[in-house]
């Protein structure tokens, strides 16, 4: 994704986000972020414009979310000087957008982090118990369908429990 996508997920300017970057350049090696060339950000421009439809409401809708990133990244830039960005985006890898929520500190960033560690918790309890189940069924060659309703009771007694942590069930 690109960084006028984080931007806007994080409720933060471009040129913010851009700078929290900068300051924090060590924190980025090449394998987490890289500026795209002029090239490569003249091929995806043009396949997004391609992709979006010619007509009718949607093309409208997908023309001001393209012009709200566009202006996200042209803030300081004067009217008179143009719409877009004079600055190539810069694209981050799976890595780089956990280090970008590590270096922003809007509370949108706050949110989704909490957001995001709470499904990965999520996703290990739910990893553990099929697990248990798994070496349940292996352990007393008892096939999987005969223990959902074992299943049902382990669910039954941990949903409450995620509710609680502020999981939505």
């Amino acid at each position: 994704m690109l960084d006028l996508h984080f931007a806007e997920l994080y409720g933060v300017e471009t040129k913010r986000l851009n700078e929290q970057v900068k300051r924090n350049i060590e924190r980025f090696p090449l394998s987490f972020m890289f500026q795209l060339t002029k090239q490569e950000w003249d091929i995806l421009q043009s396949q997004i414009a391609t992709a979006t439809p010619k007509n009718g409401l949607k093309s409208q809708i997908a023309t001001i979310e393209n012009d709200k990133a566009l202006r996200s990244q042209n803030e300081t830039l004067n009217d008179k000087r143009g719409r877009h960005s004079k600055y190539l985006p810069f694209a981050f890898s799976e890595q780089g957008v956990a280090m970008l929520s590590a270096v922003l500190r809007s509370q949108t960033t706050l949110k989704v982090n909490i957001h995001k560690y709470k499904k990965i918790e999520m996703e290990h309890i739910i990893q553990s118990l099929t697990n248990r189940i798994k070496g349940k069924a292996e352990r007393y060659e008892t096939p999987l369908l005969q223990l959902d309703a074992e299943l049902v009771d382990v669910e039954n007694k941990v949903n409450p429990h995620l509710k609680k942590m502020g999981f939505e069930l």
